[in-house]
């Protein structure tokens, strides 16, 4: 990992390591190159990756003649040999179409025939743009949606179906010619009422307006899939839509987690409370790769507009560029999603690779894993700067370090190091803040820090559940339990057909005390998914907890049941037994010796805690010696030493005081009756 040391310049801030500004000015732009973002009278564009190095090259050698070869140099320095004049001459337009620059009169960039580029624009000697302040107050949400006008399509990606004019939505207009101030003031002005009448029929015109006069809210639900392997590329290539869609700003994108979701039962979708529904099919048949779009009205679902492309598999990157684009268009957000996103490539055969890795993430079983490591690899041997894919493999790498024995602290620095090359590439990826947060909280046992990061990540990318759900299991284990609870509640509200925030909240409620509540939550989840193993296995703990053993039992048996876990089931038909004759202490003894022969069950293997069934079969000394074993050996099972019920008739044990003390945490009162604010209720 590269740190950089910042020296207070008269124009900006200089990276010693590149020379390079942290900011430039020039009237009326403010360029970061970091992060490529574009600031201009409140607005903020983030450019293409290869178009953020070349205005950052330019900007570095103002009024100085940057050849082709220095270019290729900056945008392929792993391999200048890959360098293209055509991804050079795509750099540089896109550029002058966001500077709304001329190569025959240039204002910014000039061309100097066979030799290369210059910028020819004056630094300012500070931004000339609206304070942060105000820049946070302004829109640039969209305020209608396409008519029957054409989509635009490059040569390769070709839409069969026009998107469809929204009863009540008024017709797009065209672009306006340069002309006088005032009459560009008189017309911003009636284009701002027209506008503002659009937004007004787009909601129904009924009751007053949300925050979504500044933030549009995007549910994309999961894609329908036909085809061979077409369920693992359809979701695999909606997230990376969403990453895409998120960076845009005043635009909250929301993807729902889950399977994909029938024509029947669009409704569903309807509780995400986004302003705008995506729904889409993705076909792969010998080679070919259909995608068929739906956007729709997100308080009852109606049909807005609809696109339809057809390419060839190996061209999915511009699959991917082109529908943002349509879509950007379609919400009115100007030229800002054209290209490739930031953190993404510019290549096709590493998107594809990108892609598949992603699947086998996705799949969550160690050979998977290790599928997507060497798949992560390959895309960055590709591409070495392709951000989203170091976010991909660090991911993978906490993973494997999770769940997996062998080389645990190994795969745990790889993490951290991918995730920091990802935002030393693009300091904008939440995954990456996410990922240096579970490396925090799990490993380092940092949770200062590990709330830091994750928060960090909520900022960035405040739609995506899980990062509530990751920061709210944080909380708790702190004891912090009300702010737990709004955190799951929030994850809830963005995605209420997810089970994770369910589990989530049960958890939470069984270590704040209130296991009945726990048990409210875990009925209403078993009534979406009788079958759902986890739920049965969290709603035993519930009863546990509540000392209703019997139906504690019974609820591992059924997720026993469920897992075809037959040495599971045959102990919990012996734990029965021995409740029923011995009471808890005789079911605790049973799951020592359990824990003691070495066996491993199929689904609830942290139920098989050493310090947690000494405690219930009365061994107290065991108890504290096993945890202080956990510390020691930095098991994970050690961060809820705090809050784990079981511990209770431990809290005025001056050792276990002490245990609790040395892993920078302190025992928490009980959750107080009121504090049942919850979105479930």
């Amino acid at each position: 990992m590269v740190y950089f040391e910042k020296i207070d310049m008269a124009n900006g801030i200089e990276d010693t390591r590149s020379g390079s500004r942290e900011a430039y000015a020039f009237h009326p732009f403010l360029f970061y190159p970091l992060s490529g973002e574009l600031h201009i009278r409140g607005r903020v564009i983030r450019c293409p990756v290869q178009s953020a190095r070349t205005l950052s090259l330019l900007l570095r050698h103002a009024g100085e003649v940057v050849t082709r070869e220095q270019l290729r140099a900056e945008l392929w320095p792993e391999n200048v040999a890959l360098g293209s004049d055509d991804a050079i001459n795509k750099a540089v337009s896109y550029l002058r179409d966001v500077l709304r620059d001329n190569s025959r009169s240039p204002k910014y960039i000039e061309t100097l025939p066979k030799r290369g580029y210059r910028f020819v624009a004056p630094l300012t000697q500070g931004p000339e743009i609206a304070p942060a302040e105000v820049l946070s107050t302004q829109q640039s949400s969209p305020l209608e949606l396409p008519t029957a006008a054409s989509v635009a399509v490059s040569a390769l990606v070709t839409p069969v179906l026009m998107p469809v004019r929204p009863e009540g939505v008024p017709v797009s207009g065209r672009s306006l010619p340069r002309i006088s101030l005032l009459w560009l003031a008189l017309v911003c002005l009636l284009f701002l009422c027209a506008a503002g009448v659009g937004w007004w029929h787009f909601h129904g015109g009924a009751g007053p307006q949300s925050d979504s006069a500044k933030n549009l809210r995007i549910g994309i639900a999961p894609f329908e899939a036909e085809g061979d392997n077409a369920e693992g590329l359809a979701e695999s290539f909606r997230l990376d839509l969403t990453d895409a869609l998120a960076q845009m700003p005043h635009l909250r994108v929301n993807a729902a987690h889950g399977t994909h979701v029938d024509a029947d039962d669009r409704k569903a979708m309807l509780a995400l409370q986004a302003d705008v529904l995506l729904f889409g099919k993705l076909s792969v048949h010998q080679g070919h790769v259909t995608l068929e779009l739906e956007l729709a009205r997100g308080k009852d679902a109606t049909h807005l507009a609809t696109f339809k492309y057809e390419v060839d598999q190996k061209q999915i990157l511009m699959l991917r560029e082109q529908a943002q684009k349509d879509l950007l268009d379609a919400l009115k957000y100007s030229n800002a999603g054209e290209g490739p996103a930031l953190g993404s490539t510019d290549n096709a055969e590493a998107y594809t690779t990108f892609l598949q890795a992603r699947e086998h993430l996705r799949q969550w079983n160690n050979d998977s894993w290790t599928l997507a490591a060497s798949e992560f690899r390959h895309t960055l041997e590709i591409d070495p700067h392709f951000a989203r894919a170091y976010s991909g493999l660090a991911a993978t790498l906490i993973a494997m370090a999770e769940h997996n024995s062998v080389g645990v602290d190994q795969n745990y620095q790889q993490a951290r190091k991918m995730a920091q090359k990802a935002l030393d590439l693009d300091p904008q990826i939440a995954e990456g803040y996410a990922e240096l947060g579970s490396i925090a909280y799990h490993h380092d046992w940092d949770f200062a820090h590990a709330e830091e990061q994750y928060r960090r990540a909520i900022e960035l990318d405040p739609a995506h559940s899980q990062y509530h759900v990751w920061l709210a299991d944080l909380l708790c284990v702190e004891g912090h339990y009300e702010e737990s609870i709004q955190e799951v509640n929030l994850a809830h509200a963005l995605d209420p057909v997810w089970k994770s925030p369910y589990l989530a909240a049960m958890f939470i409620y069984s270590t704040a005390g209130q296991p009945e509540r726990s048990l409210a939550v875990g009925t209403q989840l078993l009534e979406r998914d009788p079958r759902a193993s986890l739920t049965h296995l969290q709603i035993g703990w519930s009863y546990w907890y509540n000392g209703q053993y019997t139906q504690a039992v019974e609820e591992w048996r059924t997720m026993a049941e469920l897992d075809k876990d037959s040495d599971r089931l045959e102990q919990e038909d012996m734990g029965m037994r021995a409740l029923q004759s011995g009471g808890m202490k005789a079911y605790a003894e049973l799951r020592l010796k359990v824990i003691e022969s070495g066996k491993q069950w199929r689904t609830g293997h942290n139920d098989l805690v050493p310090s947690e069934w000494f405690v219930y079969a009365g061994q107290n000394d065991s108890a504290i010696a096993a945890l202080n074993s956990q510390i020691e050996r930095h098991d994970r099972a050690a961060l809820q030493i705090a809050v784990d019920p079981a511990y209770a008739v431990l809290h005025h044990d001056p050792r276990y005081q002490m245990l609790v003390k040395r892993m920078g945490l302190t025992v928490p009162s009980p959750l107080g009756r009121h504090a049942w604010h919850s979105v479930w209720e």
